[in-house]
């Protein structure tokens, strides 16, 4: 019999998608894609999920390539929990303008990192960041993950 495995995750704070993801959250030690509808929902669930990050005493590093959290404010949509969330000391906003910022501000210790969007990340990184990798942006998802230890998980938005 082989023994069971424990993987450590990070919940969703939703029972239903935790389940649905099979093993309770997201993976620590590896890159997690979410493929959703452009709006403001979405960043408030991703605010949700760095929530859960802290709760549990986690440092969370929300690199918002989609400028989606001013979206939030411009809105008027930035509720008391999301102000809780944002004005944490374990909470680091990044509105990054090139590749080498992203990449410089995961050099930290965090349990999660979200990068929201990939779509717009693409705008962002210019050609000569990704020349090896023949403009294959997952590829350049591999330098990111060579930073992390198995202690963090990474959200990507699609």
């Amino acid at each position: 019999m082989v023994p069971k495995q424990t993987i450590d995750v990070i919940s969703t704070g939703s029972f239903s998608l935790d389940t649905a993801l099979g093993i309770g959250g997201f993976p620590l030690g590896k890159i997690s894609l979410m493929n959703v509808e452009f709006n403001d929902y979405y960043t408030s669930f991703l605010l949700k999920i760095s929530k859960e990050c802290i709760s549990i005493g986690g440092k969370v590093t929300y690199i918002d390539c989609s400028d989606s959290i001013r979206s939030l404010m411009n809105h008027g949509y930035l509720n008391i929990f999301h102000r809780e969330v944002l004005a944490s000391n374990n909470f680091k906003l990044i509105i990054p303008d090139t590749f080498d910022k992203i990449i410089e501000s995961i050099k930290s210790e965090f349990n999660l990192i979200i990068i929201d969007s990939i779509d717009s990340l693409r705008r962002i990184v210019d050609s000569t960041t990704f020349a090896g990798y023949a403009e294959d942006l997952c590829l350049g998802f591999n330098c990111v993950h060579k930073e992390l230890t198995k202690k963090t998980s990474v959200v990507v938005v699609n």
